[in-house]
């Protein structure tokens, strides 16, 4: 059955390529006891779908991604020693059923940044006056930084609010800013991230 997987990445696991998680979580699912379902053809590889990619050391409180396993039911899952099979920086939080695929159920995603020395106020100033405001539906100060929700999380580049923030003089670059993605999900008015149904136990850090 197609399964949604929860989970964060935090630590050293900020640096892992978007393009590397399949692989990682194939192993992990392996370690757990699982067996994956494979694609056809004349190269079968798991079937792993991502969710929005994250650039490198940005933390991610909720991704998702979508994975083919050999299981019943997500009761299963919930019986396997996550914590004892993760890697360093990768956190299982929880589990739902993969309904439709994963790009048509997210159309945004709820991001925190924070510049260093510099106000909610003056960062805001900055970037509602840019080209970039035009994909965020939503803010509000939060930590003295500010939790934004921009559309197109597939499209949008998280990079290009730090180029802003580099060009307006409010950063020198990536040192000077903390960013973490919340989680992703869909937006009709206010933002509604995707959950899972069913969560891991110690997943609680990171679970919303």
């Amino acid at each position: 059955m197609m399964v949604r997987c929860f989970f964060a990445k935090w630590g050293p696991a900020v640096f892992v390529r978007h393009v590397e998680l399949p692989p990682l979580f194939s192993r992990v699912f392996r370690r757990a006891g699982f067996s994956l379902e494979m694609t056809g053809g004349m190269s079968p590889h798991p079937r792993v779908s991502l969710g929005p990619p994250l650039p490198i050391g940005v933390v991610g409180c909720a991704e998702v991604l979508d994975v083919g396993l050999r299981v019943s039911s997500l009761e299963e899952l919930l019986l396997a020693p996550w914590r004892e099979v993760e890697p360093l920086g990768i956190s299982v939080l929880g589990f739902s059923e993969a309904v439709g695929r994963l790009s048509e159920a997210i159309d945004s995603a709820e991001v925190f940044l924070r510049v260093s020395s510099r106000g909610p106020e003056e960062v805001l100033a900055s970037l509602s006056s840019s080209g970039l405001w035009r994909s965020v539906l939503s803010h509000r100060p939060c930590g003295g930084g500010l939790v934004l929700v921009h559309q197109d999380p597939f499209g949008f580049s998280l990079r290009a609010l730090v180029d802003e923030l580099r060009t307006a003089g409010l950063a020198s670059g990536w040192e000077d800013v903390e960013m973490a993605r919340r989680g992703c999900g869909r937006f009709d008015g206010a933002f509604r991230a995707l959950l899972p149904r069913l969560r891991v136990d110690g997943g609680s850090r990171w679970a919303r």
